[in-house]
C-alpha cells in the first residue's frame, strides 16, 4: 500500500473528553443560541403544499425539473465535512484531516443516544479530498482534485474501532472532477451531476471489495435541472433543497438498474425552511441530520421517502448535539 494510502490510515486510536460525551459535542464549546428560524423548522418543514416546483418527463424521456435553471453551486464547498454510514454512523472531518467516528444510537427516533467513544480518531489525511461520500457498510468513496475516484471500507463502523480493508485507498476511477457534486445512493450507486445540470447514473459492482468493476450503463443520463439545487443528498429517495429552502423529493424507481424511471410525484415539496442549515446529512431511511451555522445538530426523519407524502416525525428538529462547526471547512 502506498504512502498516499497509508496516511489515510491512522494506527492511532484517540479518545478525548470532548467527542466522547453522550451529547455528541463535537467539541466542548457550547453554542447555545439557536435563531427563531431554526427553532420553528420542526414545523416549517412538516408543510405539505406542494404547489410550487413539480418535475415531469422530459421529451428525451429523461426527468427534467419544471423550473428556471439557475447556476447554484450542488453541494457547495462551504458548509460542515460530515458524511454519513448510514444506519446511525456519521463522520466528520476537521480542518486539519482528521477523519473523526461517531455512532448516533437512536436514528429511527432521534433521542440524544450515542455510542460512549463517539469522537474517536480513526484516519488522518482526509482534508486532501475535495468530496468524501459514504454508501453504508463502511464504504467511503473519495475524491482528489484530480479527479480521482478512491474507494475506503471500514471495517467496525459499529464500534469505531481503527480497521479498514487492506485494499484501502484503491483508485476506481478517475475524471469524478467534472461533476459539480457526488451523491452516494446505497450498493455502490452513485449520481453525479454536471454543472449543465444533467445527472448521471453510476454503479460500482464491488462496494464491499473495492475491484474496479461498474455496470456497463454506468454514466447514463437519468436527468437533467438538478443544477437549480444548492444541495442534493439521498435518504431513501433523492431530496434537493434549492436556494429558497424547499426540500424537494424524488424517486429513481431503478437504481440498481440506471434506467430514467421515476415516481410520478417525483419533485413533490416536502418541507420549507431548509436553508438555514450550512450542512444537511442524509442518514437513510428517511433520517436527516441538519448542522445550522452554530455548530448544533439537529435530528429529522421524513416518514415517507419512499412515495413523498409530507410526514414527518413529530420530534423532528430534536436537537442531538452541538460543536459540530469545528468540521466547517
Amino acid at each position: 500500500m502506498s504512502a498516499a494510502n497509508l496516511k489515510r490510515i491512522d494506527t492511532l486510536v484517540l479518545f478525548t473528553a470532548a467527542m466522547s460525551c453522550m451529547s455528541a459535542c463535537a467539541s466542548s464549546d457550547e453554542a447555545e443560541e439557536t435563531s427563531s428560524k431554526i427553532a420553528s423548522l420542526a414545523t416549517l418543514q412538516r408543510d405539505g403544499d406542494n404547489a410550487s416546483t413539480r418535475a415531469s418527463p422530459a421529451a428525451s424521456g429523461t426527468f427534467a425539473i419544471d423550473e428556471l435553471e439557475h447556476n447554484a453551486a450542488v453541494n457547495a464547498q462551504g458548509g460542515h465535512r460530515v458524511f454519513s454510514g448510514g444506519d446511525g454512523i456519521l463522520y466528520g472531518i476537521k480542518p486539519n484531516g482528521d477523519l473523526l467516528w461517531y455512532r448516533h444510537f437512536d436514528p429511527g427516533g432521534g433521542s440524544n443516544s450515542w455510542s460512549a467513544n463517539s469522537g474517536t480518531k480513526i484516519g488522518t489525511g482526509w482534508s486532501d479530498f475535495s468530496s468524501v461520500l459514504g454508501n453504508g457498510d463502511g464504504v467511503i468513496y473519495a475524491i482528489q482534485p484530480n479527479g480521482d475516484l478512491l474507494w475506503y471500507r471500514h471495517l467496525d463502523p459499529w464500534v469505531g474501532s481503527n480497521s479498514w480493508a487492506f485494499a484501502t485507498g484503491v483508485k476506481i476511477g478517475s475524471g469524478w472532477n467534472t461533476f459539480s457534486a457526488v451523491v452516494a445512493g446505497s450498493n455502490g450507486i452513485l449520481y453525479g451531476i454536471r454543472p449543465n445540470g444533467d445527472l448521471l447514473w453510476y454503479r460500482h459492482l464491488d462496494p464491499l471489495g473495492g475491484s474496479n468493476s461498474w455496470a456497463a450503463n454506468s454514466g447514463a443520463k437519468i436527468g437533467s435541472g438538478w443544477n437549480m439545487f444548492n444541495s442534493v443528498v439521498a435518504s431513501s429517495a433523492l431530496y434537493g433543497i434549492p436556494s429558497n429552502g424547499d426540500l424537494l423529493w424524488y424517486q429513481h424507481l431503478d437504481p440498481l438498474g440506471g434506467s430514467p424511471s421515476w415516481a410520478a410525484n417525483s419533485g413533490a415539496k416536502v418541507g420549507i425552511g431548509w436553508n438555514v442549515f450550512s450542512t444537511v446529512v442524509a442518514g437513510g431511511d428517511g433520517v436527516f441530520y441538519g448542522i445550522p451555522p452554530n455548530g448544533d445538530l439537529l435530528w429529522y426523519r421524513h416518514l415517507d421517502p419512499w412515495d413523498g407524502s409530507a410526514s414527518w416525525a413529530a420530534n423532528s428538529g430534536a436537537k442531538i448535539g452541538s460543536g459540530w462547526n469545528i468540521f466547517a471547512r
